[in-house]
């Protein structure tokens, strides 16, 4: 039994097959018949048999979303990112911050809103080439292919740039091909010179969530941590305090493998000792 997606193009991968390139969407479940549950995964390192696999935090960004969000917003966008179609899929948001309730028996930052990621739009970001100070300033994308009065969003310009341009949504007037005009923004004023790292999008990044963020308000430009699938980055556990997944279906070489792992259901585990005829009924922990 699978319970997941298989991927566009993607074909059936075996229990114990290790790929490199994906079938399914990270997390899917499998289940066989004795009852033993398995996720599927993607390798940050080696991984092995019979030694745990941890799980190692992935954050695919940081960052402001874009507007203000109502307690029961499903839906949270951020400008700037390049993303394919439910790339982030069963990951995880952390929204931070402060004011982040109205509701004044609510600690503020105490009781910050996790929430499941079920999808995101395919969202595709072109790198900034340069930003004049000018009124009105003037963007440099070599070809990018947009049109007078498109709204656009710039973020993730880089200290020593004009970063006040970042995390803000500008309507545009194209120059020419390779140039545009952001309506009614004056950066003469503006510190900082250039761009170093800016991104610019059309459109926004929109994640959608397993609930609603349930707060009271949640303020303008409020303050994200976004996970990939904690699946998404797995290697072999070294360190007694570490998280662990479970146990590779079979050996993964290296980083960037595609692979199952047991989650639960029976196990072998550090076969060392010898023969395992009377080594039942015992506390079993990872070895690492």
């Amino acid at each position: 039994i699978i319970q997941g997606g298989l991927l566009e193009g993607g074909s059936e991968q075996g229990l114990y097959e290790v790929t490199n390139v994906p079938n399914y969407i990270i997390g899917t479940r499998r289940m066989t018949p004795d009852g033993r549950v398995f996720r599927y995964a993607k390798s940050g390192g080696i991984c092995y048999t019979g030694q745990g696999s941890a799980i190692v935090p992935d954050i695919a960004f940081a960052g402001n979303c874009v507007g203000a969000l109502e307690g029961t917003a499903t839906q949270i966008k951020f400008g700037g990112k390049t993303f394919g179609k439910d790339a982030l899929k069963g990951g995880y948001i952390t929204i931070y911050g402060n004011p982040l309730y109205n509701d004044a028996a609510l600690p503020n930052n105490a009781s910050c809103p996790h929430r499941l990621i079920t999808g995101n739009n395919a969202c595709v970001g072109q790198d900034i080439e340069d930003a004049s100070k000018a009124d009105p300033c003037v963007i440099t994308i070599t070809g990018h292919g947009y049109t007078t009065g498109d709204i656009v969003t710039i973020a993730g310009i880089e200290e020593g740039g004009m970063t006040q341009l970042n995390d803000r949504q500008y309507t545009i007037t194209v120059v020419d091909e390779n140039t545009f005009k952001l309506d009614g923004v004056n950066s003469t004023e503006y510190t900082g010179t250039g761009v170093t790292g800016g991104v610019c999008t059309k459109g926004d990044l929109t994640l959608d969530l397993d609930g609603a963020v349930g707060v009271s308000k949640v303020a303008d430009k409020q303050f994200c941590e976004v996970y990939y699938n904690i699946y998404s980055n797995l290697r072999l556990g070294t360190l007694g305090t570490e998280s662990f997944a479970g146990l590779a279906a079979a050996y993964v070489s290296g980083a960037n493998k595609y692979f199952w792992v047991q989650t639960w259901g029976a196990c072998w585990i550090a076969l060392l000792a010898g023969e395992t005829n009377g080594g039942e009924y015992r506390d079993v922990y990872f070895r690492y």
